[in-house]
């Protein structure tokens, strides 16, 4: 995997319990995330941006409970993936995000997993996901 990324609520007051019923900001944990050394550039324009719930597959993982697939993040328009024009500059595909919730202190982390950048087809990229 090029990329993977921990992306946790953000409110005024910083991090967020878990609310599902206003859409919400997501911000990267920069100590939780990895990166090749060539998608360096791409983590550090996550962490200048947020996702609000519903964009991308880490927006819309966090919008619903349930697994997310995109099987091209750079086709997507930048309303619907602020991160869209990075995309295409790295060159990155398809991204599946998971949500973890912590029985501990009710805290969510969405977990966003880019898949390597050779694995274009449909088939290669769902069979990577299952």
């Amino acid at each position: 995997m090029p990329v993977a990324l921990t992306w946790i609520p953000w409110g005024d007051g910083g991090i967020l319990k878990f609310c599902f019923w206003w859409p919400c900001e997501l911000a990267i944990e920069r100590t939780a995330c990895y990166a090749d050394e060539e998608m360096q550039g791409f983590v550090h324009a996550c962490e200048q941006l947020f996702l609000i719930t519903g964009q991308g597959a880490a927006g819309q993982t966090y919008g619903t409970y349930r697994p997310s697939f995109e099987p091209d993040v750079k086709e997507k328009h930048v309303s619907e993936y602020p991160l869209a024009h990075h995309a295409r500059k790295y060159n990155l595909n398809a991204a599946v995000a998971i949500l973890l919730r912590s029985t501990g202190d009710d805290c969510v982390y969405v977990l966003e997993f880019f898949l390597p950048i050779l694995v274009k087809e449909s088939s290669e990229q769902h069979e990577l996901v299952e």
